[in-house]
Order: structure tokens, then C-alpha cells, then sequence
């Protein structure tokens, strides 16, 4: 019921406009608001729309140069950062392992130097012992050959 309401109104309209106005009228007004339309819809919205797209395009171009220079500089500078963390933590535990095994080496050094005293001492002492055994045992044989050469010769 709206709707044939409406429809009745809009053809009165254009009945008056046409009536009272003149048929002329309504149609270059038409014509024109036509072309006004074409215009806008046309050549002025695409150039307006193709200004856009530009800018848009050239401020995507501008965000994703500024984001990979930016990517590129955080990313050394964190490489960066980490090569050195990284050569501060190996100097450091090269460092550390250095005085390990320096305190080994002493201690190795210490008691292999202890156990080779030891050894020449224990040697020393063994070799006295048989020094003092063939110094007894060669006396012994020198006096008992003095004592048969004495007594031949007393024969």
C-alpha cells in the first residue's frame, strides 16, 4: 500500500513538473543532473580514486622500505649484540678452563715430581744397600785372600 502510494506521488510529480514547468525543462534538468552524474561518477571520481590508490600505494611502498630497513638494523644489532655476549661467555669459560687445568697441571706436576723423588730415593737407598753389601762381601774376600796368601807364605 506504501509503495503504490509513493508510486502515485512520484508520477503526480512528474506530471506537475511537467505541466506546470514545461516539458523542456524537466528534461534538460534531467540531462544535466545526467551529465553532472557521469562526471562524478566518472571521469572525477576515477581520477580522485586513481589519487588515492597512488597515495596509498606509494605510502604502502614507504611503510614496507622503512620496516625492512628497520628488520635489517635490529636484526644486526642483535647479531651484533650476541656475537659479543657469545665471545664474552667462551672468553670467560676459556679463562675459567685454563685455570682448571693449570691447577690440575700443578697438581699432576706436584705428585709425579714427588713420586720421581721417591723412586730415585728409594733407588738411592737400594743401591747404597748394595754398595755397602759389595763393600762388605769384597773386604771379606780381600781379607781371607790376604789371610790364605799369609799363610802360604808362612808355610
Amino acid at each position: 500500500m506504501l509503495i503504490i502510494t509513493i508510486s502515485i506521488l512520484i508520477g503526480g510529480t512528474q506530471v506537475y513538473a511537467a505541466t506546470v514547468l514545461g516539458t523542456n525543462a524537466v528534461s534538460l534538468l534531467s540531462n544535466g543532473i545526467e551529465a553532472i552524474k557521469s562526471y562524478f561518477t566518472g571521469s572525477a571520481v576515477k581520477n580522485e580514486m586513481n589519487n588515492l590508490n597512488d597515495k596509498y600505494t606509494n605510502s604502502i611502498d614507504s611503510y614496507s622500505k622503512e620496516k625492512a630497513n628497520q628488520a635489517v638494523t635490529d636484526l644486526q644489532n642483535h647479531t651484533t649484540s650476541e656475537i659479543n655476549r657469545a665471545n664474552n661467555e667462551l672468553d670467560a669459560y676459556l679463562t675459567e678452563v685454563k685455570n682448571q687445568f693449570d691447577t690440575e697441571y700443578s697438581n699432576q706436576i706436584n705428585k709425579s715430581k714427588v713420586e720421581i723423588t721417591s723412586s730415585v730415593n728409594n733407588n738411592i737407598e737400594s743401591i747404597k744397600s748394595n754398595l755397602t753389601k759389595e763393600l762388605e762381601k769384597q773386604l771379606q774376600d780381600q781379607m781371607q785372600f790376604k789371610i790364605k796368601e799369609l799363610e802360604t807364605k808362612a808355610q
